[in-house]
């Protein structure tokens, strides 16, 4: 009796993949399994064989167990010890797990990316503040060198002010003085013409700046004592009182 001929295994691996439907294309199968994509090819185009791992990888995905899937085939050789295929049940549980993993990566990486983008505004809204508050600090300044100056300035106005004032207390004691003086100088010139205290007092009067009125006053003075007297034997006499 002649043996079963011989299947390629590249036949097989394609008819189990196009089996699974339109989307099962050398792409996703490289995906599901993780065999690399160019060797999937290269096993669909009978360029090479598969090895053990490869056939521990592809078979799961791909419905059947290892052992089938070089049953007949040129690649059944490759199977050397059956006891270490893994089963298709613990595949799936394993790509399951894997799948779970992934999306709680995802949502930690999603998680993570949030996260990041919070620490960035806050920065951003730091920056702002510090800037804000920098620009503050500048404009305090400013104000407080411009207080300063207007200080100084009221100071040296409130001590010309001062000096001023006494100034003119001073006048207003000398203007007094002058004034007493003056009466004084009226009264003693009706008693006595040019006697040595009206000299005097009229030296004290001409330091202050009014020697010239002083003077013009006793000389109509003089010119009044001058007049010829009238019959009672008295001298007519101006208004010197």
């Amino acid at each position: 009796m002649d043996a079963p001929a011989t299947v390629p295994f590249s036949t097989r691996l394609r008819e189990l993949r196009e089996g699974l439907g339109p989307h099962a294309t050398q792409a996703w199968l490289s995906e599901k399994s993780g065999v690399d994509r160019s060797l999937i090819s290269r096993l669909e185009r009978g360029e090479r064989l598969p090895t053990f791992e490869a056939l521990r990888w592809l078979a799961p995905v791909l419905g059947v167990e290892v052992d089938a899937l070089v049953a007949g085939t040129d690649a059944e050789g490759r199977l050397q010890d059956p006891g270490d295929s893994v089963p298709l049940a613990d595949f799936q549980g394993a790509v399951a797990t894997i799948a779970n993993l992934q999306s709680k990566a995802s949502d930690l990486e999603a998680i993570n990316r949030s996260a990041n983008e919070t620490i960035a505004q806050e920065r951003a809204a730091r920056r702002a503040a510090e800037k804000a508050l920098s620009d503050l600090r500048a404009a305090a300044d400013r104000d407080a060198a411009k207080h300063r100056e207007l200080q100084a300035r009221f100071d040296a106005q409130g001590e010309e002010l001062r000096r001023h004032r006494d100034m003119l207390t001073q006048a207003m004691a000398d203007l007094s003085s002058l004034k007493k003086q003056g009466a004084e100088l009226a009264r003693e010139l009706a008693e006595t013409q040019k006697s040595a205290k009206a000299t005097s007092l009229l030296a004290t009067i001409g330091a202050a700046g009014s020697l010239m009125t002083l003077a013009h006053f006793l000389n109509n003075d003089t010119q009044e004592a001058k007049k010829p007297r009238s019959a009672s034997g008295r001298g007519t006499k101006g208004g010197t009182r």
